[in-house]
C-alpha cells in the first residue's frame, strides 16, 4: 500500500551510507555559483537603479529650476557689485 520513497531516487542516486556526504555532481558547482553570483548581482543592480516614479520627476525639475534661478541671481548680484565697484573708484 504505502511505498517509502528515498528522497534522492529522483536524481537516481544511490543515498550515501551513514556518517557520509554526498557528492555533487559536475554540474552543480558552476549551477551554484552563477545563481548565487545573478542574485547577488541583481540585488545590488535593483537597488542602485534611479527612482523615476510620477512622485519625484516634479521634485527634480524644481530643484533644476531652482539651481537655475539661483544661478542667474548669483550672476545679477556679481555684476551689480562690479558696477558699484566702478562708481565708487576713481
Amino acid at each position: 500500500m504505502g511505498r517509502v520513497v528515498d528522497p534522492l531516487a529522483l536524481f537516481k542516486r544511490p543515498s550515501p551510507s551513514a556518517g557520509e556526504f554526498c557528492k555533487w555532481v559536475d554540474w552543480e558547482l558552476p549551477c551554484y555559483l552563477t545563481s548565487f553570483l545573478t542574485v547577488v548581482i541583481l540585488g545590488i543592480r535593483l537597488n542602485a537603479k534611479p527612482n523615476f516614479t510620477l512622485q519625484t520627476r516634479p521634485h527634480q525639475k524644481e530643484r533644476q529650476q531652482a539651481t537655475a534661478t539661483e544661478q542667474q541671481e548669483l550672476v545679477s548680484m556679481e555684476a551689480q557689485t562690479e558696477r558699484s565697484a566702478r562708481l565708487r573708484s576713481p
